[in-house]
C-alpha cells in the first residue's frame, strides 16, 4: 500500500481537520509548523490504514491514525480518525528504539507505530454507515476516559462540518472549571482497585453531571458456593465478571452515598467485566451491606439441542438464532439463581413454542465496559438485543408467564418461590453466603 494508492482511492484529506483551538479543549498539543511529517500506508483485507508520524527531530511527538474498511463495491462503510500525543524516540527516522532493556528495534511501520499506547491523550472518532457517531477521549495508560456526554450531538456528526459544528458549541457550553478537570483527567495515572460486593461506585455522565451503580455480586466467589450447579451459565463467561446494577437517575452531584441512594430505583443486573473497577474509570465511593432487594439475577432459558462438552448452554441456541443449524425440536433450559430446571419440547405449549421461535437468551457473555448511559435507558438502548429479549422486562411478562405455566407454577411466582421449587438458594440465603 502506497501514498498513492491510498490518494487515489481516498483522497490525500483527512477525516477531520482538527484546529489547535479545539485540541486544547481535547486534551491534545497543538501542532507546531516545525514538527517533519512522514507518512505510513499499510493494507489488510478490506483495511487500509494510514498513520502520520510529526517528528520533532528524532521523535515522533504525535501520531493521527486513520482506518477505513473499503467494501470491494469501492463503498466504504467505516471510518476512524485517531489522534494522540506520544514520544517515540527513533533511530535516524530508520527504527523505533525499545522502550524497555529487553526490547528491540523495530522498523518504522504503520502497526508498529500503532502498536504502542500512547504517551499523551488520545481522540477518536468513528464514522459508520447506518449507526449513530462514536466520539472518544481517552488516557490509554491510566485507563481513563473523559465524559466528553453530548450523546445525541455526536451521533448526528457526518462529516468534517458537522464535527466543527458540534465542537464550537462544545467550547462555548464549558464551565470555568473545565480545564482544571481536563488537566486532573490528562496527569492521571493507572491505579489498580480493590472492590467487594456492595460497593457503590460513581460514574461521570457527562462533563456536569454523574450517575452511581452498585456491585450486587463476584462471579468467582458466586462459583466457589456448593449449591451452584456444574453446568451452569455463569461458570461459563470470559473474563473476569461481576454483576452491577444502575441505579436509575442522573444528577449533578458527585458527592452521593448509600444513604442518598436508598430509594432511588435499581435498573436490570448487567454482567460486566471488572476491568473499569479495578482500573477506577469508575471511582468506589461508598459500600452498603446487601439487601434481597438489591440482588437480581437473570432469567436464563436456552434451547438445548443435544448435549455436548464442547457447547456452552447458549452454543445451540445462538446457532438456530442465526440459521446455522435448522430449527428443531429441542429441550428448554431453565436458570433462575442457583436454580435449574427444564422442559421437553412436548412440555411447551404451542403458544410458548410460538413466542420463543425468534428468542434467544441474551445472557450468554460478558459487558467489555460499565456504560454510564444505562443508567437511564432512553429509547435508543431499549432496542438493544439484550434489553429487548430480558424475560424480567414487563415487556416480555407473557413469555415469562407462559414459562411459568408450562411449568406448572403461578404467574406471579417470585425467585425464592422459584429457588424453593428448583432446589436453589433463597436471594437471603445468597446474600448470607457471600458474606
Amino acid at each position: 500500500m502506497t501514498a498513492a494508492d491510498w490518494n487515489k482511492r481516498f483522497g490525500n484529506n483527512f477525516l477531520i481537520h482538527l484546529t489547535n483551538e479545539e485540541r486544547k479543549y481535547l486534551g491534545l498539543s497543538s501542532i507546531s509548523p516545525e514538527w517533519d511529517i512522514l507518512l505510513y500506508h499499510s493494507k489488510t483485507n478490506l483495511w487500509y490504514t494510514r498513520v502520520t508520524a510529526f517528528f520533532d527531530g528524532n521523535i515522533i511527538i504525535k501520531v493521527i491514525s486513520e482506518m477505513k474498511k473499503a467494501l470491494d463495491d469501492g463503498i466504504v462503510n467505516y471510518e476512524n480518525y485517531v489522534e494522540y500525543d506520544t514520544k517515540l524516540v527513533t533511530n535516524a527516522r530508520s527504527q523505533l528504539l525499545p522502550l524497555t532493556s529487553r526490547g528491540k528495534f523495530k522498523p518504522l511501520s504503520a502497526s508498529n507505530i500503532r502498536a504502542i499506547a500512547p504517551f499523551g491523550c488520545s481522540f477518536a472518532i468513528v464514522f459508520e454507515r447506518e449507526k449513530d457517531t462514536f466520539l472518544a477521549l481517552s488516557n490509554p495508560r491510566a485507563n481513563k476516559e473523559f465524559p466528553v456526554g453530548e450523546w445525541d450531538a455526536v451521533g448526528a456528526i457526518r462529516s468534517d462540518a458537522d464535527f466543527h459544528t458540534f465542537m464550537k458549541n462544545y467550547i462555548a457550553t464549558c464551565r470555568d472549571d473545565f480545564f482544571d478537570k481536563l488537566q486532573a483527567f490528562k496527569s492521571a495515572k493507572k491505579v489498580t482497585v480493590k472492590y467487594k460486593q456492595g460497593d457503590i461506585f460513581r460514574m461521570e455522565f457527562s462533563r456536569t453531571h454523574y450517575c452511581y451503580g452498585i456491585i450486587t455480586g463476584d462471579i468467582k466467589n458466586l462459583k466457589t458456593m456448593p449449591e451452584m450447579p456444574k453446568e451452569h451459565s455463569l461458570r461459563q463467561l470470559m473474563m473476569v465478571p461481576i454483576m452491577v446494577r444502575y441505579y436509575q437517575f442522573i444528577t449533578d452531584n458527585p458527592n452521593m452515598k448509600a444513604e442518598d441512594l436508598y430509594q432511588v430505583p435499581l435498573g436490570r443486573v448487567k454482567i460486566v467485566g471488572d476491568n473499569d473497577i479495578i482500573w477506577g474509570t469508575h471511582t468506589i465511593v461508598d459500600h452498603k451491606s446487601l439487601a434481597p432487594n438489591d440482588l437480581e439475577f437473570n432469567f436464563v432459558c436456552t434451547k438445548i439441542v443435544s448435549q455436548s462438552p464442547h457447547n456452552t448452554l447458549f452454543t445451540q441456541d445462538m446457532f438456530m438464532r442465526d440459521g446455522l443449524i435448522p430449527q428443531r425440536e429441542y429441550t428448554l433450559h431453565i436458570e433462575w439463581g442457583f436454580a435449574q430446571t427444564s422442559l421437553s419440547y412436548e412440555q411447551l405449549s404451542d403458544n410458548l413454542k410460538k413466542m420463543l421461535a425468534d428468542y434467544s437468551s441474551p445472557h450468554g457473555g460478558v459487558s467489555l465496559s460499565i456504560d454510564p448511559r444505562e443508567a437511564m435507558p432512553d429509547p435508543k438502548y431499549r432496542q438493544r438485543y439484550s434489553y429487548q429479549k430480558n424475560l424480567l422486562n414487563p415487556e416480555n411478562r407473557e413469555i415469562l408467564n407462559e414459562i411459568f405455566t408450562c411449568l406448572g407454577l403461578s404467574v406471579d411466582t417470585t425467585f425464592d418461590q422459584f429457588a424453593s421449587k428448583f432446589g436453589g438458594l433463597t436471594l437471603e440465603e445468597i446474600i448470607s453466603r457471600m458474606e
